[in-house]
């Protein structure tokens, strides 16, 4: 069993401020494109920096992100210790709700290979980009407990660099449109490159 959480808490300051939680594609918001998902691997989902709002209320949680950690590390870490302390599993998928194109097919091949390397010492489960090597942390299942070993640590580490101290099992994108699915929107260029998707 795993539980979800949907990092959200972003300030959108390369975007002029925008909340990009509530930008959309396909006619349907960027969190609440994620929250759909997340409900279909796990019946225990939080959002990590913004307030649960209709009709997700009786749904989600609510977490505030760790006040010790900026940005995505205290929305991850918050994210752990939920898993731990609340849901009991040991297994947390983390997601950033501006990844508007993850979707099952994406993920459920993640899960797979958790499976896979359950008994194994692995911390992390994540895709890696062909050619460059980039990890995705943000759309990934993380062991929480082990993650949280390293709580002191991670402000320096990074969750890259937390995926390499534990040790990570690593899927390729399989095709460009698969590859594509991992876009981040962080920059006004992301969003035209997104509308541009959307329209074909």
């Amino acid at each position: 069993m795993t539980s979800v959480a949907i990092l959200c808490g972003g300030k959108g300051m390369r975007l002029g401020g925008l909340d990009k939680s509530v930008l959309t594609y396909g006619g349907v918001s960027f969190i609440d494109r994620i929250t759909k998902l997340s409900l279909h691997l796990s019946d225990r989902v939080a959002w990590v920096g913004k307030e649960v709002t209709v009709p997700w209320i009786d749904q989600v949680d609510t977490l505030h992100d760790d006040p010790l950690l900026k940005g995505q590390l205290g929305g991850s870490v918050a994210a752990m210790k939920w898993a731990i302390e609340t849901t009991g599993r040991e297994w947390v998928w983390l997601f950033a709700c501006d990844m508007p194109l993850i979707d099952l097919d994406l993920v459920i091949p993640l899960a797979k290979k958790a499976e896979a390397v359950k008994d194994q010492t692995v911390g992390c489960v994540l895709y890696q980009d062909r050619g460059s090597n980039r990890l995705h942390p943000l759309c990934a299942l993380w062991k929480a407990e082990a993650a949280l070993a390293y709580r002191s640590r991670i402000s320096s580490m990074g969750l890259k660099g937390l995926a390499r101290e534990l040790g990570y099992a690593a899927l390729l994108p399989q095709s460009q449109a698969e590859q594509a699915k991992l876009m981040n929107i962080n920059r006004p260029e992301d969003l035209v490159c997104l509308k541009v998707q959307e329209r074909t």
